[in-house]
């Protein structure tokens, strides 16, 4: 081989220099900045959503439970103070009508020139209506702290009752009678029980019944008064005499063999005063 061959080069075999392309910088691989847009709100974790709704719902549902609780609360405050309402009014009217019983006994008792039988049958009358009244008040339902209150106030009625009846019978037992005092006395004696049943009326029905009241914060609801006897000294021997003798008197006298009515004493000359005998003119 020539030397001319041994210095063929061979060129087409001779790659370039490799060089690195020029590389790109940070900035290029990020975008444009354009206009920012507004944020949304922050939305809380998907698990943390269920949990605030659960959370209102018993919130709500506690609020209907005491909004619940309050009404019904309400409701029975009302029923309660409406029963008392209801039962006092009841015994408003029958204190009211055995006072009318009281008062037309009055009536009866000083009427001029009623008769025994007139007398007898006022009395009976007297005595029916009274035991109405008791049975009205039977008919009442009575809350709960007022049972022993009310049984006292009909055990009042029911003194008024047997005082109206004895009464009756102590008038019918004396109408023959010559002994005014010991008629006035019986009679007396029957009259202490419509003064009982004043007493029992106030003393153990209206005071205990506004005690209940007030310990049971019931407001606006009064306690009846019922006052049966007009005169104080009714039950007196000292009142009944007098009033035994005029309605017997007036009997005595519209009786045959009485005392005539009419203008008498028109012949008298003089009158003398016993003793000492002084004359009065006539």
């Amino acid at each position: 081989m020539s030397s001319r061959d041994t210095d063929f080069e061979f060129d087409f075999f001779e790659e370039p220099e490799t060089q690195e392309a020029p590389g790109r910088s940070d900035r290029s691989l990020r975008r444009p900045r354009g206009p920012r847009l507004p944020r949304g709100p922050i939305r809380p974790r998907a698990g943390f959503t269920p949990l605030l709704r659960l959370l209102g719902l018993i919130a709500f549902a506690i609020l209907i439970v005491v909004l619940l609780l309050l009404w019904v609360q309400s409701c029975q405050e009302d029923a309660k103070r409406d029963s008392y309402s209801n039962y006092m009014t009841g015994m408003s009217a029958v204190g009211r009508d055995s006072e009318r019983v009281g008062r037309e006994l009055s009536d009866a008792l000083t009427t001029q020139g009623i008769k025994p039988a007139e007398l007898q049958k006022q009395l009976t009358g007297l005595v029916q209506q009274q035991e109405l009244g008791i049975d009205r008040a039977n008919r009442l339902d009575p809350p709960g702290p007022l049972i022993e209150s009310h049984e006292r106030a009909v055990e009042a009625l029911q003194f008024r009752a047997e005082g109206l009846a004895g009464l009756a019978e102590a008038f019918r037992r004396t109408q023959g009678s010559k002994d005014a005092a010991a008629a006035g006395a019986l009679l007396a004696s029957q009259a202490e029980r419509l003064v009982a049943g004043d007493v029992v009326w106030d003393d153990l029905f209206k005071e205990p019944s506004v005690t209940v009241l007030r310990n049971e914060d019931i407001s606006g609801v009064e306690v009846p008064d019922s006052n049966f006897i007009q005169t104080p000294d009714l039950a007196s021997t000292r009142s009944m005499v007098p009033i035994w003798e005029r309605i017997n008197g007036s009997a005595a006298s519209g009786s045959t063999g009485g005392t005539p009515s009419g203008l008498h004493g028109t012949n008298i000359e003089q009158v003398t005063v016993v003793p000492g005998g002084q004359v009065l003119s006539v």
